[in-house]
């Protein structure tokens, strides 16, 4: 069995700094600028996530391979929250089925591919590139919730006026098993 050691070698020291350093630039930049909702995430997320990703060797395909599945589940959850009202943004680009913000999709995929890739270069140590023999499990639940909430929001979207509460129980089941 493996054990993942949280480790901060001089080299790992440096790098955090630098993560450190992009984000409070990345924020100031926002509030200096006051840009749109993409470009704040962009500003403040994606040059450390960038770093980080680049940093590794061994895990960067099995991460990305990750975000790409991770899709599935996102843009229903986008679908659900925005057809029960939970939460919106303003969007500057075509929304998903006319009422999902594509930047928040944008931002899951960054929110999914920056903590793994941190957690990967200061926990794991990037130790394997091996990618779980579970991950066709992962893919049918992700891909079952995406056919089941595009099919019903197609063809009976009221159908999909869940509570709030409702809906964090959906997304959350999924993702604890």
């Amino acid at each position: 069995m493996h054990e993942s050691k949280f480790s901060f070698d001089k080299s790992k020291i440096k790098h955090f700094l630098v993560l450190v350093i992009l984000f409070v630039l990345g924020l100031n930049i926002v509030i200096l600028l006051k840009p749109s909702y993409l470009e704040n995430i962009l500003i403040v997320y994606l040059p450390g996530l960038i770093y980080s990703f680049f940093l590794l060797k061994k895990s960067r395909l099995k991460i990305f391979l990750f975000a790409i599945c991770s899709i599935l589940f996102v843009i229903p959850v986008e679908i659900l929250a925005r057809n029960t009202n939970s939460w919106d943004v303003t969007s500057t680009l075509p929304r998903i089925l006319g009422i999902a913000p594509t930047e928040n999709v944008i931002y899951a995929l960054i929110n999914i591919i920056y903590p793994i890739s941190f957690y990967e270069l200061f926990y794991d140590n990037d130790r394997n590139s091996k990618v779980s023999s579970r991950w066709k499990i992962l893919l049918l639940m992700y891909l079952l919730l995406f056919l089941i909430t595009i099919t019903t929001y197609l063809f009976s979207p009221s159908t999909l006026q869940i509570s709030y509460w409702m809906l964090g129980v959906a997304i959350l089941v999924p993702v604890l098993i």
